[in-house]
């Protein structure tokens, strides 16, 4: 769902296919809007069946344990708790750009040579 979703948001917004790349790519035509949404109903729906916590697929048999139903959905938790407390500690104040990455202005595309 991590291209799926922003591709759907492009393909709405109108800024997909991009222009200068017309004619040069694979492309589904009229048909890839709706496959573009069935592909994000398909990702919603495997990530639903993924985190629904059914003891029958994550704790079958004796001994039973609530964490073993609730695993995934709290493995998510524990994984965004955790990065969002790094994030707002340590990430989101060292951010910077490194010397050898200077901003420059991107190349025009005219001018450059075929081949």
């Amino acid at each position: 769902m991590f291209v799926t979703v922003p591709l759907l948001a492009a393909r709405l917004k109108g800024n997909w296919p991009p222009r200068q790349a017309a004619g040069k790519r694979f492309s589904l035509g009229r048909l890839g809007l709706p496959m573009n949404v069935l592909a994000v109903g398909w990702g919603v729906g495997s990530t639903l069946n993924l985190l629904w916590p059914r003891k029958s697929l994550f704790n079958p048999v004796p001994p039973f344990h609530w964490y073993f139903q609730y695993g995934p959905l709290l493995y998510i938790v524990a994984v965004v708790a955790i990065g969002s407390l790094y994030y707002a500690r340590y990430a989101k104040s060292s951010r910077s750009i490194l010397p050898e990455h200077p901003r420059s202005e991107p190349a025009d595309a005219s001018r450059v040579a075929p081949g």
